[in-house]
């Protein structure tokens, strides 16, 4: 990317940089604090060049209202009394009580355990786990719950010890939040059902809505979301007839992410592929979603929001639901880093100043072999592993 005063190269990612070899050897990027973003950071790599890094929400402030507050790095590890204040949130432990609280809206969600759990924070949210260890511990579980406002969002999933989704049901009523387990049996990655393995773990989830984004689609499991999946991001085909599909964001603030001037050369997509269902060669293509406001903690096969049908499902309509046009394929046929290399669908995004929002296929779609390729989303939590998309 060149600009005439601001940068010759910048870069987007889910992932914060190490030091790097820019411009010479051993020059390391020093970041300029004053032109964080609540999604980004600015590196100067000498001279006028400098180094773009966004990646997803990082930084927070105490007042979202104060202007002048310079942004803050996230830091999710608890105070001496459990307590999380320096993100986006706050969680606040007292009397057995959690509450959520969204710094930017003050809507809270207040959760109260029937039991001990762990709570595992990310930096747009927080999971709240218990653990089924037999089929004969209760499968049903309770929380009190108090809800403020709507801008913090709640969402109930289950998995079992293969990571495998397992069927869940949950309600609130009378003050409860009751999740129960709707079957021992699941379906497994290769499509096929299984009986859970033990443990299990109820994940009820509170988060804020983040401005990048990233989850599948699965059309054998057409109403279940896979929003807050912590694990994988998966596309391809299923034995069982069955297809996935993955969606990925990239939030970008043109004009301030990246300057009004910048000429943007080349941009490439990387997912980190960690595990594949066939070793030889498979295409994936990445195309761009058309759906701009679809939302990451409602999509399913179905519906891209609530309340909204894809026009086919599994983002399947051409011209309405993605486009074909730039769409980029890619052989795949081990793990470790995937590159796409996207220049067009990110100057189609920079015209029209929306985000860059990516839909990735299979070529396979139907047969006796399963075809499927999954790579760490953007709740990984080791962040070196997770979505990028750099522009040059």
């Amino acid at each position: 990317m060149v600009a005439k005063s601001f940068c010759d190269r910048a870069r987007l990612s889910h992932r914060l940089p190490s030091p790097i070899t820019c411009l010479g050897d051993n020059l390391i990027p020093i970041e300029l604090p004053l032109l964080r973003t609540e999604c980004s950071k600015t590196f100067n790599l000498g001279g006028q060049n400098r180094q773009l890094v966004i990646s997803g929400v990082q930084h927070y402030k105490d007042s979202y209202t104060d202007k002048t507050e310079i942004w803050k790095d996230i830091d999710l590890t608890p105070d001496s009394n459990g307590n999380i204040t320096k993100a986006p949130y706050t969680l606040i432990v007292k009397n057995g009580v959690y509450t959520f609280t969204d710094k930017k809206t003050g809507d809270s969600i207040a959760l109260t355990p029937q039991g001990s759990i762990k709570v595992i924070p990310f930096n747009n949210g927080a999971k709240f786990q218990r653990q089924i260890l037999s089929d004969t511990d209760d499968i049903t579980h309770e929380f009190g719950i108090k809800v403020k406002g709507t801008s913090v969002k709640l969402k109930c999933e289950a998995t079992d010890a293969e990571g495998d989704s397992v069927p869940i049901s949950y309600e609130i009523k009378n003050g409860k939040l009751i999740e129960s387990i709707t079957s021992l049996f699941k379906t497994s990655k290769d499509g096929k059902t299984k009986a859970v393995k033990f443990p299990i773990t109820l994940d009820p989830t509170l988060t804020i809505q983040p401005s990048s984004k990233d989850t599948h689609l699965h059309e054998g499991n057409p109403t279940t979301n896979y929003g807050t999946s912590a694990y994988w991001v998966e596309a391809g085909y299923l034995s069982a007839g069955h297809l996935l599909r993955a969606l990925i964001e990239f939030a970008i603030t043109w004009g301030t992410d990246i300057p009004a001037n910048a000429t943007i050369t080349s941009a490439v997509f990387s997912l980190l592929v960690d595990n594949l269902t066939s070793g030889t060669n498979e295409n994936f293509t990445a195309a761009r979603v058309l759906r701009r406001d679809w939302v990451e903690a409602e999509s399913t096969w179905n519906i891209y929001k609530t309340g909204s049908n894809w026009t086919t499902a599994g983002c399947g309509s051409n011209g309405n639901d993605y486009t074909s046009t730039d769409a980029v394929a890619l052989a795949i046929s081990s793990t470790g880093w995937k590159d796409w290399t996207i220049t067009n669908q990110v100057l189609t995004a920079q015209a029209g100043s929306f985000n860059v929002a990516i839909r990735v296929i299979g070529a396979t779609t139907s047969g006796l072999s399963s075809r499927t390729a999954s790579a760490r989303p953007r709740e990984y939590a080791t962040a070196a592993s997770r979505p990028k998309l750099v522009i040059n």
